[in-house]
Order: structure tokens, then C-alpha cells, then sequence
């Protein structure tokens, strides 16, 4: 717990020199520029397992991590119109726990104590883990909401959290559920989607990658870090 809560500090204390430094800009009272778009010049769209298996690690290595790639998130599209976007993995339809902008993000998570809690409020103990259910949904909310709200040569960037293991016991259901998955990642990949996973142990490693494939992403469109890399690249398709 404490590697998350100290990754959680950096990650605020970051934010704040940004916000006193003027590298993320600063909600003021003036009125709207003219010609101001509703539409992002890029969106991160963060999915975090939240299955009690998956607790642990994402304690010790996912949490540093997406706090990690938030902050460079921020950081590298200073000044530009962002979406941050934090769902659950879980079978549900209502997956979404946050959605707005760099300073939306400030306001909701005003200490390290926020974020952490807003990921531990979603946590459920479950008997199975439905990643392909739940990645499918996750994916088709990009596809039919978020990407559609891009500017014209916007970047959409999905980064999932998880050990990716579906543990769905029936078989039949988990390779329909598997194809359900894999038809919204073929619109996510034709939409400009890119897409990044930590924490995957190694066995599913090597089946995402060919799930990837099939799907006809480029392998520069994906990365997939094993939960065994201690310090993993951070994505670099801001």
C-alpha cells in the first residue's frame, strides 16, 4: 500500500507545480474564446482490474504506474483540450467512475487519499474475473462515445490495468464473449485507437498479442508489459 500512496504523492505533487508553473492551464472566469470546440485533442482512457485476484498487484505495481502515465499524460498535452476517462473492469454496463478534464481531475482528486479510494470503492469480491466482457464494454464505450468526440487527428490512447486472465468458467460463453471483445477492438483499431496493458502475466502475454493481431492493430499501435517488467516504458502516443 505504501509504493501506491507514495506514487499517489508524486502524482499530486506534480500537478500542483504544473498548475503553479502554468504547464496545464488554469480554469479563469474570462468568457470563451471564439470558435472553442467541445471536441479533445486527446483522451486517456484508463480501465483498472478491480477484482479482488488482481488487488495486490495493482497496490504495488498498477497504481505507481497509472499514476505514472496520468502525469505524463497531463503533461505532454499541456494547454490542449484533454479527457481523462478512469473505468472498472467489471461485467457491468455503468463502468465509468471518472470523466473530465485537467481540471476537473484536480478538483475530484484534491489528495493522494481520493484516488485510491475511488478505485477501492469500485472493488467487488468476485469468484471469476469476465475480462472479455468487461475489456468488450470498456472498448465499446471508446468506440461509441469517446472517439467520436476527437478533434480531426485527435489521439485516443487506452491503457488497461489487469493480469488479463478471464476466468469466466464456462467455455462457451467465455469464446462468445471472446469474438464480442474482438469485433469492438477491430472498430477501436480503425478508429486511430491505440492501446497499452501492464500487468499481464506472461501466459496471457502471448495470447493478447495474437488477440491484437487479429484484430489488425500495428504492433507500434500496442504495448504489453508483463507484470514481471518492474519498470515498463510509459506510452509514448500522446
Amino acid at each position: 500500500m505504501s509504493y501506491f500512496h507514495d506514487a499517489l504523492k508524486l502524482l499530486f505533487t506534480v500537478l500542483l507545480i504544473c498548475c503553479s508553473e502554468g504547464c496545464v492551464p488554469v480554469e479563469t472566469d474570462q468568457s470563451p474564446a471564439m470558435f472553442d470546440s467541445d471536441l479533445d485533442d486527446a483522451t486517456l482512457n484508463i480501465i483498472v482490474d478491480t477484482s479482488s485476484s488482481f488487488r495486490r498487484t495493482f497496490e504495488m505495481q498498477g497504481g505507481p504506474l497509472m499514476s505514472k502515465v496520468i502525469v505524463d499524460f497531463m503533461q505532454q498535452n499541456a494547454g490542449k483540450d484533454i479527457r481523462i476517462t478512469i473505468s472498472q473492469m467489471q461485467a457491468r454496463d455503468n463502468v465509468v467512475l471518472f470523466e473530465g478534464g485537467a481540471n476537473e481531475f484536480r478538483k475530484q482528486f484534491k489528495a493522494p487519499e481520493s484516488l485510491l479510494e475511488l478505485v477501492e470503492s469500485a472493488a467487488e469480491p468476485n469468484t471469476f474475473s469476465p475480462v472479455f466482457v468487461a475489456t468488450g464494454k470498456s472498448i465499446r464505450y471508446a468506440n461509441e462515445y469517446l472517439a467520436p468526440s476527437l478533434k480531426p487527428g485527435g489521439r485516443l490512447l487506452t491503457v488497461i490495468y489487469s493480469d488479463m486472465v478471464d476466468t469466466e468458467p464456462n467455455r462457451a460463453t467465455r469464446s462468445q464473449e471472446g469474438h464480442q471483445m474482438l469485433a469492438e477492438l477491430e472498430r477501436y483499431r480503425g478508429a486511430g485507437g491505440r492501446l497499452a496493458l501492464y500487468c499481464v502475466t506472461e501466459e496471457e502475454r502471448t495470447r493478447w498479442f495474437k488477440i491484437v493481431d487479429l484484430a489488425g492493430f500495428e504492433r507500434s499501435d500496442v504495448a504489453i508489459f508483463s507484470d514481471r517488467v518492474a519498470d515498463p516504458d510509459l506510452p509514448q502516443w500522446y
